[in-house]
């Protein structure tokens, strides 16, 4: 017979109920992909952080995609002899390739912790840090990428003839601009759910107060925006569905996300 306080009972923490399950694995799958994909890019910013910090032919911002998209999809969202920029565009480059750095290499952490948590229950502590850290990254990198589209909007009014005439690299940088937005919300969120995780591992009481977030929503949009760009690239643009399988394995990340939101809420109604 069970002598403990009715009241301990209902306060005891279980997050391996809301951890261990399908969706999780499936998400903590795709992190260790995140991971691995996340040390390869690394390389490539460390040239570029270099290669702007030496004080060479500064870029625009937009043009970090000739060298961290495909070649395949580069010729459909850059156009062929971008301008130079100036010092204002190699430091708005430079706080950018850094962001995106740090970003990569907290993927890198977020794998191995991924497997940690979702398998041992541990490591839940570090991994809201690595997360939160994250989360102030894409919060510079989001009033940077916001800045280089003022910026590319007043080159573009004051000089007829600045990108060629082309409004697409002003039109894809504000779009970028704006999902930056909706995944500093989206992390935000995380770190809310990683802070109760983490507490209720650590102390074993549940969390008893309502934890308001924006993830549910962010999640689902962010998964629906990843599909519908792969879709579009495939059947308006004809691109090679391989060229676009990162797109809908990160829209299968998402909404892995939102089914683990749902279980979190369900253990904590």
């Amino acid at each position: 017979m069970d002598n403990r306080d009715p009241r301990m009972l209902i306060l005891e923490s279980d997050p391996a109920r809301y951890i261990k399950k399908p969706s999780s694995t499936v998400l903590t799958l795709i992190k260790v992909l995140e991971g691995f994909a996340a040390l390869i890019f690394i390389f490539r910013l460390v040239d570029i952080i270099s290669m702007l910090r030496e004080g060479g032919d500064g870029m625009i911002p937009y043009g970090l995609l000739n060298y961290l998209l495909p070649q395949e999809l580069i010729s459909l969202f850059v156009p062929a002899g971008l301008p130079a920029g100036g010092e204002v565009e190699r430091i708005l480059c430079l706080l950018i390739s850094v962001c995106i750095l740090v970003i990569l290499a907290g993927l890198l952490v977020e794998a191995v912790l991924a497997l940690l948590l979702r398998f041992v229950l541990k490591g839940a502590a570090v991994f809201k840090f690595v997360h939160r850290v994250i989360f102030i990254a894409f919060l510079v990198m989001a009033g940077g990428t916001g800045v280089s589209c003022v910026f590319l909007v007043f080159r573009y009014i004051t000089s007829g003839n600045f990108l060629g005439g082309s409004v697409q690299p002003i039109i894809i940088t504000g779009a970028a601009f704006l999902i930056l937005l909706v995944m500093v919300s989206y992390h935000h969120s995380a770190v809310t759910i990683l802070s109760v995780v983490e507490y209720e591992i650590r102390m074993g009481f549940k969390e008893t107060t309502k934890v308001e977030t924006k993830l549910e929503r962010n999640s689902l949009l962010l998964g629906s925006g990843f599909l519908l760009a792969g879709l579009v690239l495939i059947l308006a643009f004809g691109a090679d569905i391989k060229i676009v399988i990162p797109l809908f394995i990160l829209s299968l990340k998402y909404f892995a996300v939102y089914i683990c939101w749902t279980n979190f809420r369900h253990c904590h109604r």
